[in-house]
């Protein structure tokens, strides 16, 4: 369970929802009331296929794994309201040492089935990695 501010055990409170709500309730006026809400997580599934470049051959597996990695860094929204287009996952990837050519064959919201170019998250969404499955080719 979670300890909250009075010392108690509970599995229902949240530390960051609590700490909000003690900072706005500090500064409100006494005749404003506040309403708090959690945002939703929405996770992206990506599938892509990889080549690596000729001198990462003996390293193709790190290579992978690496831009496994970094798309799915580039998903962890940091904010509200954010969106993701495939460009995007493409041209981060292209940070990775070894790769050569990548092809994004799947791009949606996990459970969905299809690839769409982009996915957005509502105004209480925020956008996270799900299932990235990244495949090595030869040419």
């Amino acid at each position: 369970g979670i300890r909250d501010r009075t010392g108690d055990w509970s599995s229902t409170c949240a530390l960051p929802i609590l700490d909000a709500t003690y900072a706005v309730e500090a500064a409100r006026p006494i005749t404003a009331d506040v309403l708090e809400k959690a945002a939703t997580k929405v996770q992206i599934d990506v599938t892509a296929q990889i080549i690596v470049l000729p001198e990462y051959a003996t390293s193709s597996d790190a290579v992978r794994q690496n831009v496994a990695d970094n798309i799915a860094s580039s998903l962890n929204a940091t904010a509200l309201a954010t969106t993701v287009d495939v460009s995007d996952v493409i041209k981060n990837a292209y940070n990775v040492d070894g790769l050569d050519r990548i092809v994004v064959t799947r791009l949606n919201k996990a459970g969905v089935n299809g690839t769409v170019q982009s996915v957005t998250a509502k105004k209480n969404e925020y956008l996270a990695a799900g299932t990235i499955t990244v495949t090595t080719q030869t040419r």
